[in-house]
């Protein structure tokens, strides 16, 4: 700022009042009020680095920023750039104006209060918290009651304020996890979608790369009121692997599963993927919701829904009401069978609505690998057959050697594409394709198929949601097709125009010819 080529280009009034210096905190440049608190360097310009002398003399303490400790960063940061504002009008837009102004700031400890804050918020933000989220005037919602956390095996997942963050009268817990490296914001359309349509009470787990910033902090505001709120720091495949192993009962066992091969261990012994990810992730939900449990008296919520994090909601999930609670339901569509011409099927593994009953079945696959249950129960034969499983696979033969039972409804929700990072692997890296300059919407484009299929129709070109279509159930209990009749591919619901007192009912010429959806009697 002492430099002359610096004065020349930039104006005091610009500095202050051009530029919001929130948005410049929030966006990850706090640390340009570093630089603005050093003093001048030795090689600065002659006639500027002496602009302290035709600089508003400050007060002995900084006046401007007096009892700040008490102030939240934003309102600091605002403060800062009021006496900013006072400064520049003083020192005017002349030559070494842009001097004057910084030194002045320099003198009165503006520069160095406002760094300290946001180096001190920085550090904060690259730690695990625990919080409560209360929703707003806007349907947002902010974190609050947060106290510093850190995962262990043994970590308290209770909610720090109990009672907090929650709906009255939810019956459903819904667990929206996993890491939010997307391409799209994906928090609105959960809690538009899913947590107002279930009126479910969410329990958040976040890992993130670096720090939790700003930004990713506005994101999850999106999602409303939750009931506990959790942080934390990702770990890389290596530390992800290291925990893992440390967790097991019997160090024993991890010479044991380095015998079934697959991606269904990603990213352990070197495969690639982040398929025990999503195991740890479900493993930590039921654990949440167990604990918010105990804390109101052990009063058990009906459902349990596993709810990634990066999923877009196209359209709004099926209700509650409509659901058998003898099953666990999960969307139609990518169960990944026969992987490498293998001849296991497998089964959806990225949304489920889970019985409170069924929850420990469903939600158990990491803790059945740390006490050794699961070699006995499968992974035993996976070894011996030695055929590649991956996690759809590995998913399905997990449930079926549980019993858990499963019904299926059409989908609506897709996985977006994600930022690169320890859980998401980009592969084009040996091709050409980095240096294309646009991105896909959608992870998986076969995902983004199943779902348009359900909610756009080809014929008439129109969103059938906007004309009548609604969720119903399936009476009785349909399979696709008599020779693909397997118990886990039974649909539980449809997505219908026409309906009847006994369930959904064809009426292709009304909807075909008319555009019209209606109950028949």
């Amino acid at each position: 700022a002492d430099d002359a080529l610096a004065n020349r280009a930039i104006r005091p009034s610009w500095l202050a009042e051009g530029i919001s210096w929130r948005t410049i905190v929030a966006d990850g440049w706090g640390a340009l009020f570093a630089w603005l608190a050093r003093p001048p360097a030795s090689g600065s310009h002659p006639n500027c680095a002496a602009s302290s002398d035709i600089a508003p003399r400050p007060s002995a303490a900084p006046r401007s920023l007096e009892h700040s400790e008490s102030l939240s960063l934003e309102a600091l940061v605002d403060l800062a750039q009021e006496r900013a504002k006072k400064v520049a009008a003083e020192v005017g837009d002349g030559e070494c104006a842009l001097s004057a102004l910084v030194s002045s700031l320099r003198a009165d400890g503006t520069f160095a209060e406002l760094w300290g804050r946001i180096a001190a918020d920085e550090a904060a933000r690259r730690l695990g918290r625990k919080c409560v989220a209360v929703e707003d005037a806007s349907g947002d919602a902010a974190w609050t009651s947060c106290s510093t956390w850190s995962y262990s095996i043994d970590a308290d997942l209770s909610s720090p304020k109990a009672g907090v963050g929650t709906r009255q009268g939810a019956v459903a817990a819904v667990c929206v996890v996993g890491a939010p490296r997307n391409v799209l914001d994906t928090f609105r359309s959960i809690r538009d979608n899913v947590l107002k349509v279930l009126h479910g009470d969410a329990f958040v787990y976040v890992p993130f790369g670096g720090s939790l910033t700003p930004h990713l902090e506005r994101q999850l505001s999106r999602l409303g009121p939750i009931a506990t709120a959790i942080a934390v720091p990702d770990v890389d495949q290596q530390g992800f692997e290291q925990r893992f192993l440390g967790e097991l009962h019997d160090p024993r066992l991890a010479a044991l599963y380095s015998q079934a091969p697959g991606p269904w261990r990603a990213p352990v012994f070197g495969q690639m993927g982040s398929s025990m990810w999503g195991y740890f992730h479900q493993d930590v939900c039921q654990r949440m919701v167990k604990a918010y449990e105990e804390q109101r008296g052990n009063l058990r919520y009906d459902w349990v829904v596993f709810a990634r994090a990066d999923m877009m909601w196209t359209h709004r999930h099926p209700p509650i009401y409509l659901l058998n609670p003898g099953f666990v339901h999960v969307p139609f569509g990518q169960d990944n069978s026969y992987y490498n011409h293998g001849p296991e099927q497998g089964l959806n593994d990225r949304h489920a609505i889970v019985p409170r009953h069924l929850v420990d079945g469903y939600f158990g696959r990491i803790q059945a690998l740390r006490t050794g249950e699961a070699w006995g129960w499968y992974v035993e034969r996976m070894a011996t057959a030695g055929d590649l499983i991956n996690t759809e696979q590995y998913l399905l033969i997990h449930l079926r050697a549980r019993e858990v039972p499963i019904r299926r409804f059409p989908p609506v929700a897709f996985i977006v594409q994600c930022t690169e990072g320890p859980q998401c692997q980009h592969l084009y890296k040996g091709t050409n394709l980095g240096k294309q300059q646009w991105t896909q919407t959608a992870k998986y484009w076969t995902e983004l198929i199943e779902v348009t299929r359900t909610t756009h129709d080809d014929f008439h070109g129109v969103h059938r949601p906007r004309h009548g279509w609604i969720w119903e159930r399936e009476r009785p209990y349909a399979a696709l097709d008599p020779k693909v009749s397997n118990p886990w591919e039974l649909h539980s619901l449809d997505f219908v125009c026409c309906t009847s007192r006994s369930g959904p009912v064809t009426c292709s010429r009304l909807w075909t010819f008319m555009k019209r959806c209606q109950c028949v009697t």
